[in-house]
C-alpha cells in the first residue's frame, strides 16, 4: 500500500511520532525484563505497557547490562527527537494531534514490527533483538518519507526487510545533505551500534 503524498506538516509530525513509537517500545521492553529481575519486588503493581512518567525513571539506576543498553538507546532516540524539534520547530502536542500523521506513523512503525507481548525472560530478549531489527531500518524508511513525501509500506522496503536484505533501492535516493535524512540515517547508524552493543551483552551474559 502506498500512502498518498504528504504535506510538510503531516511528514514532520509523523517521522516524529514515529520515533516516539521506537522509544515506547524500548521502554515497555527494558521494563519487561526489570521486573523479571532487578524490579521484580514491582511485579504486579506496574504495568508496562501503561507507566507514568515518573515510572520511566525506576530504569535510570539499573545496573543490569542488557537493560543498561536498553535505557541508553532510548536517551538516543530522546536526542534525536530533541533535534527534530529544533529542525522543524515541530509542536510536540500538535504533533499527536495530527490524526493523518498518527495513523502514517502507526502504519510505517508497525510495518515493521512482530508483537512483542513474550513475557518469560528469555522470550522476552527474542522481542528485544528483534525490536532492534525494526529500528535500525525504520529511520531509512522514514528518511525515505523525507525525501518523496510518501512511503510505500508494500513495497521494495518491506520486501526487503522481511526477506532480511540489507539493501533496498528506494534508499538510493536518500540525500544526506538535506539535514533531515541526514537526521534519520544517523539514528539508523546509532541504533546498529545500539543494536550490537545488546548483542555482546546477551552473549556475556549467556557465559
Amino acid at each position: 500500500m502506498k500512502t498518498q503524498n504528504q504535506d510538510r506538516a503531516t511528514m514532520v509530525a509523523a517521522n516524529f511520532i514515529v520515533m516516539a513509537l521506537m522509544q515506547s517500545e524500548l521502554i515497555k521492553l527494558s521494563m519487561r525484563l526489570a521486573l523479571q529481575n532487578e524490579l521484580v519486588e514491582w511485579k504486579g503493581k506496574l504495568d508496562p505497557e501503561a507507566l507514568k512518567p515518573e515510572e520511566f525513571d525506576l530504569l535510570n539506576d539499573l545496573e543490569e547490562p542488557i537493560v543498561k543498553c536498553l535505557v541508553q538507546t532510548r536517551d538516543l532516540i530522546a536526542a534525536v527527537m530533541g533535534d527534530w524539534i529544533r529542525l522543524t520547530k515541530i509542536n510536540e502536542e500538535q504533533a499527536f494531534a495530527n490524526v493523518a500523521a498518527v495513523e502514517l506513523a502507526q502504519n510505517l512503525f508497525y510495518s515493521y514490527l512482530l508483537p512483542l507481548d513474550q513475557v518469560k525472560y528469555d522470550q522476552i530478549l527474542c522481542d528485544v533483538d528483534f525490536l532492534y531489527v525494526s529500528i535500525c531500518y525504520i529511520p531509512k524508511v522514514a528518511a525515505c518519507l523525507v525525501m518523496t513525501g510518501e512511503v510505500d509500506l508494500e513495497g521494495d522496503c518491506y520486501d526487503d526487510f522481511w526477506n532480511m536484505e540489507t539493501h533496498t533501492s528506494a534508499f538510493d535516493l536518500l540525500d544526506r545533505s538535506d539535514v533531515l535524512v541526514d537526521l534519520l540515517c544517523g539514528l539508523a547508524e546509532k541504533m546498529s551500534r545500539q543494536f550490537m552493543e545488546f548483542n555482546i551483552a546477551w552473549k556475556l551474559q549467556e557465559k
